[in-house]
C-alpha cells in the first residue's frame, strides 16, 4: 500500500513539475524574442507595440489618434510619455484599455548620461479599483529595469483595462478615471540592497493642480483622460474589428512570427522527458530489471558437477589382517 501512495505522490510531482518547466521553456522562448526583435527598438512606438502584441497577445493597439502624449526632447531630463487604446482577451470575454508607454529616455547627471535608468511608472486612479497583493487600492506602480532580462512585468509600459481588478469598480459598470500619472526614475544606487529613487519626480501629468517640484519641469496639470476615448469595443459590428474597422480607426493588429523559436521549448522539454525517464526507470525499474537479469543469466550457466574426491580417506592397513 505505501509502495502505492509513493507512486502516485511521484507521479503528481512530475505533473506539476512539467508544467513549471514547460512555462520555463516557453517564456525563454519569448525572451529569445525580445532580445532579438524588441529590445533595441523601444524608441520606435510601433515596431515595440507590434512586438508587445507578439508576447502578450494583444487584440490590438491603436495607432492614432493617442489619447494623450507629452515629450521633452531637450535638457537633462528627457523623456516621451505617450498613452494609446489596447484591446485584450480571454476565451470568453473582450476588454477595452489603454497602455501607458516610457521611451525615449534621456537623463543627465552632472553632465553624464545615466546608463539604463530604472523607472517607476506610477498611477492614481478616481477609485480603489486595482488589485495590488491582497488589497484594492487607487494606487498602483510598474517598474522598469533595461538591464534586466524581459518579463512581463519588467517593460516601460503601464497597462490598464476596464475589468475587474484593473479599472472597473466591483459589482457595477462604473469605470475608474486615471488622476494622476507619475514617473520617478534611478540611477542604479542601492541601499540596504534597495533601488534609490530621486525623490524628485521625472514627471507628472494630473487632473488636478501640480504643486511639488519636478524633474526638468516635466509636468502637466491639464492632463485629462476621457474614458469613452479608448472604449472601442461599442464602436465595432462584432467582438472584434473587421478588416475595413481595423484600417478606419487606424488599428493595428500584426504579430510576428514565434515559430523560429519553438526549437528552445522543444530542446528544454526533450532534456526534462530524459531526465524524468531516467529517473523513474531508476526508482520503480531498476531493481527488477537486474534481478531479471541475474535470475536469466543463472538459468543459462551450467551446473557445476560435483567433485567425487573427499577430503579425508580411511587407508586400510594392507597388513593381511
Amino acid at each position: 500500500m505505501l509502495k502505492w501512495v509513493l507512486r502516485i505522490i511521484y507521479v503528481i510531482v512530475i505533473s506539476v513539475l512539467s508544467l513549471q518547466i514547460y512555462h520555463f521553456a516557453y517564456f525563454s522562448k519569448l525572451q529569445a524574442y525580445y532580445e532579438e526583435h524588441i529590445a533595441d527598438r523601444m524608441d520606435d512606438d510601433e515596431a515595440y507595440l507590434i512586438g508587445m502584441n507578439t508576447l502578450m497577445g494583444l487584440n490590438y493597439f491603436r495607432q492614432s489618434p493617442l489619447l494623450y502624449v507629452y515629450e521633452q526632447d531637450s535638457g537633462d531630463y528627457q523623456l516621451r510619455v505617450s498613452i494609446r487604446a489596447v484591446s485584450a482577451s480571454t476565451e470568453t470575454e473582450h476588454f477595452d484599455g489603454f497602455v501607458v508607454f516610457v521611451n525615449h529616455v534621456r537623463i543627465y547627471e552632472d553632465g553624464v548620461l545615466v546608463d539604463n535608468p530604472v523607472l517607476r511608472i506610477t498611477v492614481e486612479l478616481s477609485e480603489a479599483t486595482l488589485t495590488v497583493g491582497d488589497e484594492q487600492t487607487n494606487t498602483g506602480s510598474v517598474f522598469f529595469d533595461p538591464g534586466q532580462p524581459f518579463a512581463f512585468y519588467n517593460v516601460p509600459l503601464l497597462f490598464l483595462f476596464d475589468s475587474d481588478n484593473y479599472l472597473k469598480v466591483p459589482d457595477s459598470d462604473v469605470i475608474a478615471v486615471l488622476n494622476t500619472l507619475e514617473i520617478s526614475y534611478s540611477n542604479g544606487e542601492r541601499e540596504d540592497n534597495a533601488l534609490v529613487f530621486n525623490p524628485v519626480p521625472l514627471f507628472i501629468a494630473s487632473r488636478f493642480e501640480i504643486n511639488e517640484a519636478v524633474l526638468g519641469n516635466n509636468k502637466d496639470a491639464d492632463f485629462d483622460l476621457d474614458v469613452d476615448l479608448y472604449r472601442l469595443h461599442g464602436l465595432f459590428a462584432d467582438d472584434m474589428p473587421d478588416e475595413s474597422e481595423i484600417i478606419f480607426y487606424d488599428l493595428v493588429t500584426d504579430r510576428g512570427d514565434l515559430s523560429p523559436y519553438n526549437h528552445l521549448v522543444w530542446r528544454t522539454m526533450l532534456i526534462y522527458i530524459v531526465i524524468v525517464l531516467t529517473l523513474t526507470y531508476l526508482l520503480f525499474f531498476h531493481k527488477n530489471v537486474m534481478e531479471t537479469v541475474r535470475a536469466k543469466r543463472y538459468q543459462k550457466e551450467p551446473p557445476k558437477p560435483k567433485s567425487s574426491q573427499t577430503l579425508f580417506h580411511d587407508h586400510e592397513e594392507k597388513d593381511g589382517k
